[in-house]
């Protein structure tokens, strides 16, 4: 399942973002991952927003994530 293949994918794009600094390639990384997922992006963000609420993470990459792909 595309779930479960690209679990990492929006971590590592806003990842980009954070520590290199480079909001273009992240965006572009960002919505490839929500073009590629197509339909279970739904269910994407539920799972990603899940697996940042637990504790000791933030939720600085999903809120970034949610505001890229327009599912705020």
């Amino acid at each position: 399942m595309e779930l479960v293949r690209w679990h990492d994918e929006a971590f590592a794009a806003w990842f980009v973002l954070n520590r290199r600094g480079d909001r273009q390639r992240a965006e572009r990384r960002a919505r490839a991952l929500a073009e590629r997922l197509g339909p279970s992006l739904p269910l994407y963000l539920k799972f990603f927003r899940a697996d940042n609420g637990t504790g000791g993470k933030s939720r600085d990459a999903v809120d970034w994530f949610e505001r890229v792909v327009g599912e705020t």
